[in-house]
């Protein structure tokens, strides 16, 4: 018997219900009275459905005393006690009497067994221990598909989590209250994406999608500075010397070489020498003149030349180094790179300029020594400064700044379709273990049905229920104290007559009275033990008049304690 009922999870009003501290426990016959709503109906409708609650939805746990044995607790489905229980209410009537219809009231047949149906009772038997097992393998089911769904939602919402915590900045679809397990689960749901970037390419694409507006920043003046084109021309000049006759105590000394042809130019008109007072004869102006001739008027001026397209190119390059935009001018995400690429070029210029002073002390040097020819002691190691990769980042940059909104939505996508496929073959292993759990929960659920169904064909096949229908008419006839009222097999059931006719309209009265007595004769057919049913009689004398409350009252104490069914 059940002594206790521990704990109600939840089934309609009862929510976390526990025995009340100090209630005794049921006995062996236990009035259960309250007013209305108290939840006396719903009482026997949990205990009515529990063999029938494959998830025990309801967390019902009770405990149950049974002869010779220890008090145990019991808390699922499969337990053969729920097999004892047999509750009379509303559910009951609804299930296996019907009152309405052109034939007027009917009932399903009672089993009633004779030697004839051995053969169909093994069969009943093994049909119930089908159902037994097949009802024992739903609670594993259900636990698994429970487990795996459990896992496929902690899947879904940590990624849901991580996709709106890295892209939520850009709000939309990507904010935390939008992004959830729901619109992961439809992208998983589309086809797998061909273009799935790196780790690596993921870091660069959150910073993107981090990004903050920043102006647009110029570009190099110059992409590329060369001095290519000036090293053929210096070349050429330090092999040329002058054409003109040369005073050789001049040509051998250039600091003196460089006073004279300033002092030519200063006693131009002059007869004297204004260092000496000695004279200035013509024969040593012309040979001065002759010494400084236009060839190498025309040397020293390229020399010059040279040196000074040497001066703007080294400047220019410092210039375009200083002009470039500082790093943190630039998007973030950029910056490595930008930084990288303007390392490169500073280095390059630092070379650049080293190289154009090497070439400057040459050229230096042969303008003190015109009449000496002579050639690159070292050629250039860096001819030129490239700008171009610089420049293409700092394009980047603008189209960024130009478009930050598309270029941030652009990368989150990116992010997001990276993410998705990070998780997409544990989402397929679980779902293919989801379905293959519900497949065996279908599977069960067809055999259970079939063998239930095979159940009631035994149980209601061939069976002769016309000695129970004499029992029924004789029951009801003092009951109500009239015998108007009939059942009449029909079809291996019963058909419920009025004076020969259909039996419409019955009063409440009436009708509760007819399932009473049909449940107390039920009581005595093959699937209730002899004292070892639980017998559980929901307000079983509502709507029967003051005649006929006594009389129910001693029909019922005899037929259930009387007669040892519970």
């Amino acid at each position: 018997m059940i002594s206790k009922i521990r704990k109600v999870v939840t089934f309609r009003s009862f929510k976390n219900w526990t025995w009340p501290t100090g209630l005794s426990p049921f006995r062996d016959i236990n009035l259960i009275y309250g007013i209305n709503g108290s939840g006396k109906s719903t009482f026997s409708s949990l205990l009515r459905r529990a063999s029938g609650d494959s998830a025990w939805s309801s967390g019902l746990d009770v405990e149950v005393m049974e002869h010779g044995l220890p008090t145990r607790s019991v808390d699922l489905p499969s337990d053969p006690i729920w097999g004892t229980i047999k509750v009379f209410n509303r559910d009951y009537v609804d299930e296996y009497l019907s009152f309405e219809g052109e034939a007027g009231g009917a009932a399903q047949p009672l089993l009633v067994l004779g030697k004839e149906n051995v053969e169909r009772e093994e069969q009943r038997k093994k049909c119930e221990a089908e159902i037994k097992r097949l009802e024992g393998e739903l609670p594993p089911i259900d636990k698994d598909a429970r487990k795996l769904a459990k896992a496929l939602a902690d899947l879904l919402r940590k990624r849901a989590r991580l996709i709106a915590s890295e892209l939520g900045s850009l709000g939309g679809r990507y904010a935390e209250r939008s992004y959830d397990a729901g619109t992961l689960k439809r992208e998983l749901g589309s086809p797998t994406a061909t273009d799935v970037i790196s780790n690596e390419e993921v870091t660069q694409q959150l910073a993107i999608v981090q990004e903050q507006p920043l102006a647009v920043q110029d570009l190099p003046g110059d992409m590329k500075l060369s001095m290519k084109s000036l090293l053929p021309r210096i070349e050429a000049a330090l092999r040329e010397t002058p054409a003109s006759k040369a005073i050789a105590v001049l040509a051998d000394n250039p600091r003196w070489q460089s006073w004279v042809e300033t002092g030519l130019e200063l006693h131009e008109h002059l007869d004297g020498c204004i260092f000496c007072g000695g004279p200035v004869t013509a024969d040593r102006r012309s040979e001065l003149v002759a010494h400084f001739d236009e060839s190498m008027r025309s040397l020293q001026e390229e020399l010059l030349r040279l040196d000074e397209d040497l001066k703007r190119a080294k400047s220019r390059s410092t210039e375009v180094i200083q002009e470039l935009p500082k790093p943190a001018e630039l998007f973030k995400s950029l910056r490595s790179d930008y930084k990288a690429k303007s390392d490169v070029a500073k280095k390059q210029q630092k070379d650049f300029s080293a190289s154009i002073d090497e070439l400057a002390i040459e050229l230096e040097a042969k303008l003190k020594a015109m009449f000496t020819s002579t050639e690159l002691k070292k050629r250039p190691e860096f001819e030129d400064i490239d700008f171009n990769d610089i420049g293409k980042v700092i394009e980047k940059h603008n189209e960024m700044s130009k478009n930050l909104e598309g270029e941030r939505s652009k990368a989150a996508r990116k992010v997001e379709v990276a993410r998705v496929h990070e998780i997409r073959d544990s989402f397929t292993a679980i779902s293919d273990e989801i379905d293959s759990t519900e497949s065996k929960h279908k599977a069960n659920d067809i055999d259970l049905k079939k063998s239930k169904l095979e159940l009631a064909g035994l149980s209601s096949g061939s069976f002769d229920a016309q000695p129970l229908a004499h029992k029924l008419n004789g029951d009801l006839s003092r009951l109500i104290g009239r015998d108007e009222l009939k059942f009449i097999v029909d079809d291996g059931g019963y058909r419920i007559t009025r004076s020969g006719g259909p039996a419409h309209h019955l009063s409440e009265g009436e009708r509760n009275a007819i399932s009473l007595l049909y449940f107390l004769c039920s009581l005595g057919t093959h699937d209730t033990a002899s004292g070892e049913s639980i017998v559980i009689v929901d307000d079983p004398v509502s709507s029967l008049d003051g005649n006929a409350l006594a009389g129910a009252s001693a029909h019922f104490w005899s037929e259930l304690v009387g007669k040892g069914k519970c």
